[in-house]
């Protein structure tokens, strides 16, 4: 049997033994008919009704990511996370000032490119002990002496050995290390204090990204 009713001088239709009005209220939406179908029962499907995402802090920076690390004896600031780069680079002004014995440095001959298809040839590259969050990492870097904005630059073999991932839009890296995740979040321009014992290294030019 198939009856109208009447909710709120609105037609509601009805189908069942024993009809009863229903008014089913979508939050945002005004009220239109409803077709409700009585016998077992079924638990409407509210739409919710679609609203503007608020802008948050994210969407307005532009900001290259950098994370302070420890690299051999000293803590190194804006270390520069790029997925970009398939080498991991470290200028030759800051091997200076990691007193590194020059012994260590392997002679090559590479030439790093940029998106312009410039080429810049290293200086050869060296194995470095960098101390990430809690984790210890062993890595090859091609040196470069050329003055950039960063003090070590942790390119696709740096991220693709801690699995880690990067975003700049949060300001923070992600990698999995013992079981658990570790979350380290980008340098935010108001400086680290250092150990006493540890030398630290800051960048002569703090311009660009």
């Amino acid at each position: 049997m198939v009856q109208l009713g009447r909710v709120d001088d609105k037609p509601v239709v009805v189908m069942g033994k024993k009809p009863e009005p229903v008014k089913v209220v979508l939050p945002g939406v005004p009220r239109t008919p409803v077709l409700v179908v009585k016998g077992d029962r079924v638990e409407p499907v509210v739409i919710m009704p679609v609203m503007q995402l608020s802008i948050t802090k994210g969407t307005e920076h532009n900001k290259a990511l950098y994370l302070t690390a420890k690299c051999e004896d000293s803590v190194v600031t804006r270390v520069l996370i790029d997925n970009g780069s398939s080498a991991n680079i470290c200028p030759l002004a800051t091997l200076n000032k990691l007193k590194v014995d020059d012994d260590r440095i392997h002679k090559n001959i590479v030439c790093i490119r940029g998106f312009d298809r410039g080429g810049t040839d290293t200086v050869g590259d060296i194995i470095l002990e960098l101390t990430i969050g809690p984790v210890e990492f062993t890595m090859e870097f091609q040196m470069i002496d050329v003055a950039v904005s960063y003090n070590l630059l942790l390119g696709r073999p740096w991220i693709h050995a801690a699995k880690a991932v990067p975003s700049t839009l949060h300001q923070m890296v992600k990698f999995e290390w013992d079981r658990q995740e570790i979350v380290l979040h980008g340098d935010d321009g108001t400086g680290v204090v250092s150990d006493d014992i540890v030398p630290f290294i800051e960048t002569d030019d703090d311009k660009g990204p």
